[in-house]
């Protein structure tokens, strides 16, 4: 096996892993499939409309650390 095969190899284990743990992960959420109240969907709205400031990862660290 050359090392072109090997990381090609190594990509598609980790490929399948990832869609794997993805699914899992859809599937076991116990919302799934669920719609949204209308109380929560009308606080979605607002939460995207809104132009408050933002906080970059390194300043929630930072803050909450």
């Amino acid at each position: 096996m050359n090392m072109t095969t090997k990381v090609a190899e190594k990509l598609k284990i980790n490929t399948r892993a990832f869609i794997v743990e993805a699914v899992r992960d859809i599937l076991s959420d116990p919302d799934f499939g669920l719609k949204l109240t209308r109380k929560a969907g009308k606080r979605f709205k607002q939460a995207q409309t809104k132009k408050g400031k933002t906080f970059s990862l390194a300043e929630m660290r930072k803050k909450y650390c």
